[in-house]
């Protein structure tokens, strides 16, 4: 069993159905889908949101890591908004009521509905070299055989480093690009390129040996432009400085936090720029925001690499460093 998985009660097993719905939670190999007690919202956006981290599951006393880490908890808001997209399927399970006893066959619309049609949690956990991120998703659609909501859901991981990429597939339990036996752990962490004149990014002669540390620094310090509003917030008891971001449905801003014993490395990162991400709103896209998050945190080195459990298939990709 994946060593990510928290233990999944009977009564969530695959096919369950809660409230006259099927829920489909086959082969997710992942702690977010612990079942939990339902509260105001559904029951599978509360085993999705109120989970522990997945570091949580992984036993402390093995190999460590110091991280940055953060839960983020959102969704989806696209055009129409969410509100207007829910409202339209509360009319939609109506109009399938009305159908379905005109013909005299049962019915069974939810008694329950979610909040987000499109909901997402992000886990991160950004090393001084190296990043991975665990996303889960869940989406909302009707039933016409008896106007009963269908669940389903998504987990995957993404790590990242300057050695590439390793995509994996925490539901097929599958895994494709750069994923080696230590999660990138030898990585390094590399300086953008060198300024006209002959200085290396951090102002400083090529060639010469900066501190790793000092080198994500200077990182950090270099992906400062004018997208940086000035604006500080203070989110999960942690202090943010507030960007801009620009493109398409991801106009908004990103709030990225300071602090710690290092900046991690840009190329890293899963944003352009250095630093723990504890708040990303777009105008069209994602919604989401921290519950959680910790600098320096020590955690089980085996966070990065999910895919060495037993029942992953890999096809690996050479290294780009």
């Amino acid at each position: 069993m994946n060593r990510l998985l928290f233990a999944i009660p009977a009564f969530c097993s695959n096919q369950a159905t809660r409230s006259g719905r099927v829920v489909t939670l086959s082969g997710v190999a992942f702690a977010l889908l612990t079942c939990m007690a339902a509260e105001a919202r559904t029951a599978l956006e509360d085993e999705i949101f109120k989970a522990s981290m997945p570091h949580a599951a992984l036993d402390p006393r093995g190999e460590v890591v110091k991280v940055h880490r953060v839960q983020l908890n959102g969704y989806f808001e696209g055009k129409p908004k969410n509100d207007t997209r829910l409202a339209a399927i509360k009319q939609e399970v109506q109009q399938c009521v009305k159908a379905l006893r005109a013909t005299g066959r049962a019915t069974n619309p939810p008694s329950e509905w979610p909040d987000y049609l499109i909901g997402q949690r992000q886990d991160i956990y950004l090393a001084a070299n190296r990043s991975v991120r665990y996303v889960t998703g869940t989406t909302y659609i009707v039933n016409y055989q008896d106007c009963s909501l269908l669940e389903s859901t998504s987990a995957r991981a993404e790590l990242q480093s300057s050695k590439g990429a390793c995509s994996i597939d925490l539901v097929k339990k599958t895994a494709k690009g750069l994923c080696d036996a230590t999660g990138h752990s030898d990585a390094k962490i590399k300086m953008p390129p060198a300024k006209p004149g002959g200085m290396g990014a951090a102002g400083m002669p090529p060639g010469m040996t900066l501190d790793p540390k000092m080198v994500a620094m200077a990182q950090s310090l270099m992906s400062a432009n004018d997208s940086r509003t000035g604006e500080k917030k203070t989110i999960s008891g942690l202090q943010c400085d507030v960007w801009n971001q620009a493109g398409g449905a991801e106009n908004g801003t990103i709030c990225l936090a300071s602090g710690g014993s290092f900046v991690p490395s840009r190329m890293a990162g899963v944003q352009a720029h250095a630093g723990l991400t504890l708040q990303a709103h777009s105008e069209h896209g994602y919604k989401l925001d921290a519950v959680q998050a910790q600098l320096d945190d020590q955690v089980n080195a085996r966070i990065f690499t999910p895919y060495l459990d037993s029942g992953f298939s890999i096809k690996s990709a050479g290294s780009q460093q």
